[in-house]
Order: C-alpha cells, then structure tokens, then sequence
C-alpha cells in the first residue's frame, strides 16, 4: 500500500496514511483533519465543525440508504418464496407463464388422446367402463387445467411483484450513488 507522511497542523505529530486517504484522525491530540492534495503535494488541514457535520450527515445517508437495501433485498427473498411452485421432487421453481401455458395445452392434448384411447375401449368394454374412462380422463384434465391456471395467475403475481422490487431497488441504489 502507498502512503504519505504527513504532520497533524494541531499538534505537529507525524501521521502517515494512506494515499487514497481524505480524512484522518490524529492518533495523539484526537484532531480530525482533512488530506489536501494540490498537484504534487499534500497536506493536512484541521476539518471544520461545519465540514464534519457534512461529512456526518452524508455518512449517515449512505448508511442508511444501505440498510433500506439490505431491508429491501431481505423481504423480497421472503416475499419470493410464496410465489415458486414446487415440482414433484420438492424443487422450488420461478413460475412462468410459458410453462402454465404449455402444461395447459399439454392437458388437452393428452385428453384428446384419452378420450380417443376410451372410444376405442368403449366398443370392446362393457357400457360401464367407458364412462369411468371418460369421468378419469376429464379429472386429471381438469387437474392439470387447475395447475396450469394456478401456475399463470402466480407468474403474473410474481412478473409485477419483481419490477415492482426492482424499480424499488433502482431509487435505493441511484440514492446510494448520490450520497457518495
């Protein structure tokens, strides 16, 4: 790390710090000083209690700006989790409406051949055996069409959800940048 040997302009004690450095504190009076860099040369000056309380003020700002981020990221992570879908093997998934859409037509494409595979039973079987084809068939249909709408309605829920969280996100940060 390179540094710079300085004097504190209260008491006169040697202060070396940092060159990246814009405030140091005096380690023997306890004097707050500011490091001036003027072309080739640097120096101390004692900080004014105004320039302190300045220097205070945007510290506190960008601290707090920092937790309502921290805050902010926090809760949407809690807030998210109500919105995943679970797969058969527990897996949590972002819900899409592509894949509520898929699963849908998937739904009426496997009771188109459902309904097709208990025709052809139909005229074979018994009378009985074609309807508790037909009342299976439409109940898993029915069951995926519930799913796929659920599922759609949660990825709508969680798209406006997010931007929101987002936009949110982007004024913290932007206000964050500011108070640097």
């Amino acid at each position: 790390m390179r540094v710079v040997n300085l004097s504190c302009n209260e008491c006169g004690a040697p202060l070396v710090v940092p060159k990246s450095t814009n405030y140091v504190t005096c380690e023997f009076c306890g004097t707050q000083l500011h490091v001036v860099r003027e072309g080739g040369a640097a120096y101390t000056e004692v900080q004014e209690l105004s320039e302190r309380t300045s220097q205070l003020e945007q510290d506190v700002a960008r601290l707090k700006a920092n937790d309502a981020l921290e805050r902010l990221d926090a809760e949407w992570q809690e807030e998210m989790q109500q919105y995943l879908v679970r797969s058969r093997r527990g897996e949590a998934n972002i819900p899409t409406k592509g894949g509520a859409v898929f699963a849908v037509v998937a739904a009426g494409i496997f009771f188109l051949f459902w309904m097709r595979f208990a025709i052809r039973i139909a005229g074979r079987a018994p009378g009985g055996a074609s309807a508790a084809m037909l009342i299976i068939g439409a109940m898993i249909v029915l069951g995926i069409l519930g799913k796929g709408v659920s599922t759609f309605k949660k990825a709508g829920l969680y798209e406006r959800r997010r931007a929101e969280y987002e936009r949110r996100r982007r004024e913290i940060v932007a206000s964050i940048r500011g108070a640097e």
